[in-house]
């Protein structure tokens, strides 16, 4: 069993990924699957959000604040995540993400029958963690539940080594020395088998792999965060700047009393 080390995002509000003592590293890409001119936003996304727990047994909600999914800076065909957290301070925070949605076509099992695709987010790893600006995107595998929930998955840390290591996918692993024996601060657990895992395989040949290989690809049995939509994608109510100017009362006339 992993034990959450620490939590990776903009704020546990945002985006809840979790790096955990004794499990492997989530898998690293050095390319987007999707980038500003391949991509296509998921309108399903934009909207107000907050974040729920994907295990509906622990019966705890756990404590976040809102976010806003809206369409990203200029014409990059991204979709932007913000959110607010509060830092050592206690100072206001904004926390902004962008990320990058596309569906990825899945083969078809006999001739003629259609399968509906599914989509793949690919999330800049500078955004969610600017103080360290690491390289690299993660691909999260996302489904859109009933009612008004979305339900996001990494990869799959064994199943894609496994595909690197065999020649399935272009890539590194490093695998840990250490692996099987006890961690040191937490002593119950064991060493996971990889150090790290980097996908170098650019965007064509990345989604090939993907195509070819489905969700399998990805833990679905473990998902990493789950939002419910709390309001829908209205833009607020703007204010003007200013108030209106109040007629210029002629000299002598008083103000009537409101009755």
């Amino acid at each position: 069993m992993c034990k959450p080390a620490r939590a990776i995002g903009t704020g546990v509000s945002l985006v809840a990924l979790v790096v955990c003592a004794g499990c492997n590293p989530v898998p690293v890409s050095v390319h987007p699957l999707s980038d500003a001119q391949s991509s296509v936003p998921d309108e399903g996304l934009i909207g107000y959000w907050r974040q729920v727990d994907p295990d509906q047994s622990a019966g705890v909600e756990p404590e976040a604040a809102p976010l806003v999914i809206g369409r990203g800076p200029g014409e990059t065909r991204s979709l932007e995540v913000v959110g607010l957290d509060l830092d050592t301070s206690k100072r206001v925070r904004v926390r902004r993400t962008q990320l990058w949605t596309t569906p990825v076509a899945t083969p078809q099992a006999k001739p003629g029958e259609a399968r509906p695709p599914w989509h793949v987010m690919s999330l800049r790893l500078r955004d969610l963690e600017p103080e360290k600006r690491p390289e690299g995107y993660w691909l999260l595998l996302y489904e859109h539940l009933d009612p008004g929930r979305v339900r996001f998955y990494r990869m799959n840390p064994v199943a894609v080594a496994t595909a690197i290591e065999s020649g399935q996918l272009a890539g590194h692993v490093r695998r840990n020395p250490r692996a099987g024996k006890p961690v040191e601060s937490f002593p119950n657990l064991v060493e996971p088998e990889f150090d790290a895992i980097q996908i170098t395989a650019k965007p064509v040949a990345l989604r090939a792999y993907l195509a070819m290989a489905g969700k399998t690809c990805f833990d679905r049995e473990k998902p990493i965060l789950e939002l419910q939509e709390i309001s829908s994608a209205v833009p607020a109510a703007t204010r003007p700047e200013k108030l209106p100017a109040q007629p210029a009362r002629k000299p002598g006339c008083a103000v009537s009393a409101a009755t």
